[in-house]
């Protein structure tokens, strides 16, 4: 669950686009203060259909209320509906509701999306005791509450105080902030919103920063231009380990595989690994692998991607199916058959659980095995 919510929290500082949403122009640091935030009075609330429970026609005086947005498609969406409707069950109270948007970013048959919300609200909520609706892309809870509030991601949680104020804005998966922890502070009237809107100002300064880096490296990969890129990469890194995730393969691509920078290349690659690099075992082992399987890669520093492979096995205690493959591949192609062997049995052991992958590690295991005797 830690994982999951600390993935959550990158995707909320990054700011990732939702597939099929439009991208408005990112803010300067400056023009990030001009948007919707905390502090500010709740817009109006207006969608284009209800399509679970009892509509809610307007935000009522007096009352705290819970605003999810989410989408059918989003991997994360049924999670933060389980937590909404937790909060409605403890805070009953509190009038909560969830808002579906985007949904045109995943075609569905007829084009009829307000009936996948429905059909999605009926199949998964029947415990939740907040009405659903359908905003229609794009409509007015779009504009006026999540583009108003530079929100491009999915879910996103408005909570709105008892005299209309938007008091937090946040990820439901916020491990900073529970969403409950914020409701029951805003209901009795704790809750530090100065506090907050300093905290929400912070993360727009640093998304604002992410998206400028982010379009400077693509400006650097268009131009092929990798030592700017590698630089890029960093700053995104200094800020961001899903960013710099994000930018790798293509980094990779360009420094690797175009323009065949292989000593300056090797030795930022040994730089990053200590660095930003260095607590990512994902980041850790894509790079190994990049080093041992990628096609057309002409010089390969196997030494490196073993330290790689190593220190990515280390940080997930060897648990993980996929980097143990990798070891155990960098191990081959190092000549060094009887450890990939034995490597390989235990990535194929670890994958007991997921038939497609054990089969792709099996058939591995079997080329080596093949290997060593002489076939």
């Amino acid at each position: 669950m830690k994982r999951f919510a600390m993935a959550a929290l990158a995707i909320w500082l990054w700011g990732g686009v939702a597939a099929g949403q439009e991208k408005p122009a990112a803010p300067t640091v400056v023009q990030a203060k001009d948007y919707l935030q905390i502090g500010d009075p709740a817009p109006a609330l207006k969608v284009a259909s209800w399509e679970k429970g009892s509509p809610v026609e307007k935000l009522e005086p007096g009352k705290v209320h819970v605003l999810l947005f989410f989408a059918t498609h989003s991997k994360w969406s049924l999670e933060a509906l389980e937590k909404l409707a937790t909060v409605q069950r403890e805070h009953a109270g509190a009038v909560c509701m969830a808002i579906s948007l985007w949904e045109r970013a995943v075609p569905v048959a007829g084009g009829d999306f307000a009936a996948r919300v429905r059909e999605y609200a009926s199949a998964h909520g029947a415990d939740w005791g907040f009405p659903v609706a359908y905003d229609g892309d794009f409509g007015e809870m779009n504009k006026n509450w999540m583009h108003a509030a530079d929100r491009r991601w999915v879910p996103t949680v408005f909570v709105v105080d008892a005299k209309g104020v938007i008091a937090w804005i946040g990820h439901p998966m916020d491990e900073r902030s529970s969403l409950a922890e914020v409701v029951s502070k805003v209901e009795a009237g704790t809750w530090d919103a100065k506090a907050a809107a300093e905290q929400a100002r912070l993360d727009a300064e640093r998304r604002t920063r992410l998206r400028q880096e982010a379009a400077k490296w693509s400006l650097a990969r268009r131009a092929g231009d990798w030592e700017e890129m590698l630089k890029r990469w960093d700053s995104l890194a200094a800020e961001s380990e899903d960013a710099a995730s994000e930018h790798l393969a293509e980094t990779f691509e360009c420094v690797f595989i175009e323009e065949k920078q292989f000593e300056a290349g090797y030795q930022w690659l040994a730089r990053a690994a200590e660095g930003p690099m260095g607590k990512s075992s994902q980041m850790l082992n894509s790079a190994a692998w990049f080093i041992a399987d990628r096609e057309n890669l002409e010089k390969r520093d196997l030494v490196l991607a073993m330290k790689l492979a190593m220190r990515a096995s280390e940080l997930t205690g060897q648990k993980d199916a996929a980097i143990e493959d990798t070891v155990a591949r960098v191990h081959f192609e190092q000549g060094d058959v009887d450890k990939a062997i034995e490597v390989q049995r235990r990535a194929v052991a670890l994958a007991k659980a997921d038939e497609g992958r054990r089969g792709q590690f099996e058939a591995t295991l079997k080329r080596y095995e093949e290997k060593k005797s002489g076939k």
